[in-house]
C-alpha cells in the first residue's frame, strides 16, 4: 500500500512529498521503503526501514571469521544492534538497519579507522595505533588473520546468515534484556496499581515475586511439581506479565544429575507426534535424516515440556528464522533448494510422521520422550544409556 504526505525539506525548509510504501522483503521480513523529494529545490532522499516487532528476546550473532566464505555471509543489521570484534576492541555503536556482508561491515570499519587516524588533533602515537588496528581487519579480509565478529542486537530483529547444520564457527544465543536495554528500546509499561487477588492455592504451586524479564514491571512467578509417570518429577516455572502481556513457560528437572547420559531415538510416525516429549536445557535435538543439530546452550529451545509435534514444530520455526536469508529470492540456488527440500520434509513431518528419525541427547540424563504402552515394552523407541567423557563431566 502507497501512502503520500507533505513534509519539510529538511535543505531548503519548503514543503516536499515523502512516499512511504510497505514490502515484505524474504529474509528481513516487512520494512517500509521512504522515497522524498522536493519540487522547489531538488533535494531527495530514500531509506529502507524496519518495519519487525520488537522479539521477545534479544539475540546476539558470534561467528569467527577466517576465509572467503565467512566473509560472504549475509548480515541482516537492525538499527538496535552493536557490532564489535573481540581481538581489537572495535564497536559499532547502533545506527540505521543495513543489509550487507561480513565483508562489508569490517571493510566500512577498516575504512572509518583510516578517516579517524587522518584527523589533525591526533598524536603521531595515536594515528599508529588506529592504523594498527585498520591493517589487522585488513588482514582479516585478506584471509591472513581471523577475527571473531558479535553482533549484538536487544531488539531480536538481527541476523546472520548461517552455514550449514550445525555451523561450527557461529553461535546464536538469546537472552533477556537489562532494564537500561528495555527502556533504550521505548518499551517500559506504565506503571499500574496492584489489585491484590485470592486465589486458592494447591500445596505443590508456588508463587513468589518478581519482575518482567521484557520490561521489568513487577510480576508474579508460579512454580508446580508435577511427576511424569515411568521417569521423574519435574519443576514448572511460568511468569505472567499485566503490563506487557509477557507470558513464558520453563521447565527443569528436579533430583540429582544422573551417573549416565541418555540417548532417546524415535522414528516418528504419525501416532507418535501425540507423545510426551521432556527437553532438558543440556539436551542436543538431532534430526540425521535432514542432517539438522541443535545444540544446546544455544538459548533458542532451552526446557520445555511438549509433544514430539511440538517440538518438531519449534525446530521448524527456529530454522525458519535463522536460516530465513537461504530463502528469499536473492538466496543462492543451492542453498534455496537445499532449505526448500529440508523445510517440505519437516512440514511432511508434523503433519503426517513420515518415518523422520528423531534423536535426544542428553549427557545429564534429564530429557524424556513418553512411552504410551509403558509398562510395556516400546518397539517404536529405543533409549540408550552411555558414559560421559570426561570433557562433559568438566562442562556440567
Amino acid at each position: 500500500m502507497l501512502s503520500v504526505a507533505e513534509s519539510m525539506c529538511t535543505e531548503c525548509s519548503g514543503n516536499g512529498e515523502t512516499r512511504l510504501y510497505m514490502v515484505e522483503t524474504p529474509g528481513f521480513g516487512k520494512t517500509v521503503v521512504s522515497s522524498f523529494e522536493c519540487s522547489r529545490c531538488g533535494n531527495t532522499n530514500r531509506d529502507v526501514l524496519p518495519f519487525e516487532e520488537i522479539q521477545e528476546r534479544g539475540v546476539v550473532f558470534t561467528c569467527l571469521v577466517g576465509d572467503d566464505s565467512d566473509l560472504r555471509r549475509m548480515v541482516l543489521r537492525g538499527e538496535n544492534a552493536v557490532v564489535s570484534v573481540r581481538e581489537i576492541g572495535v564497536e559499532i555503536q547502533p545506527r540505521a538497519s543495513q543489509a550487507t556482508t561480513l565483508e562489508g561491515i569490517l571493510s566500512g570499519m577498516e575504512t572509518d579507522l583510516r578517516e579517524v587516524a587522518k584527523a589533525q588533533d591526533k598524536t603521531e602515537d595515536e594515528k599508529a595505533k588506529i592504523n594498527g588496528i585498520a591493517e589487522s581487519l585488513r588482514a582479516c579480509l585478506e584471509g591472513k588473520q581471523p577475527l571473531t565478529v558479535r553482533v549484538d542486537d536487544p531488539s531480536g530483529n538481527s541476523s546472520v546468515e548461517a552455514v550449514g547444520c550445525p555451523d561450527r564457527k557461529m553461535r546464536c544465543q538469546w537472552y533477556w534484556r537489562t532494564p537500561e536495554q528495555t527502556r533504550a528500546l521505548g518499551i517500559e509499561p506504565e506503571p499500574k496499581e496492584d489489585v491484590p487477588e485470592q486465589e486458592e492455592t494447591d500445596e505443590r504451586l508456588c508463587l513468589f515475586p518478581g519482575e518482567c524479564p521484557a520490561c521489568r514491571y513487577p510480576c508474579e512467578t508460579r512454580m508446580s511439581i508435577i511427576e511424569i509417570p515411568h521417569f521423574r518429577e519435574v519443576i514448572l516455572m511460568s511468569t505472567s506479565c499485566d503490563a506487557c502481556r509477557f507470558r513464558s513457560s520453563e521447565v527443569k528437572s528436579s533430583g540429582g544429575v544422573s551417573e549416565k547420559g541418555r540417548r532417546h531415538f524415535l522414528t516418528v510416525g504419525e501416532e507418535d507426534l501425540q507423545r510426551d516429549v521432556l527437553k532438558s536445557e543440556t539436551c542436543r535435538v538431532l534430526l540425521p535424516d535432514l542432517e539438522v543439530e541443535l545444540c544446546f546452550g544455544s538459548g533458542a529451545l532451552g526446557g520445555r515440556l511438549t509433544t514430539v509435534e511440538g517440538l518438531l514444530q519449534t525446530i521448524r520455526e527456529d530454522m525458519g528464522t535463522v536460516y530465513r536469508m537461504h530463502c528469499g529470492d536473492s538466496a543462492e540456488k543451492d542453498k534455496k533448494e537445499t532449505m526448500e527440500r529440508t523445510l517440505a520434509r519437516l512440514d511432511n513431518a508434523i503433519k503426517h510422521g513420515g518415518g523422520l528419525r528423531l534423536v535426544l541427547d542428553d549427557p545429564l540424563g534429564a530429557s524424556h520422550i513418553s512411552n504410551p504402552h509403558a509398562p510395556l515394552e516400546d518397539t517404536r523407541l529405543l533409549v540408550e544409556e552411555y558414559d560421559r567423557t570426561e570433557a562433559q563431566n568438566n562442562e556440567f
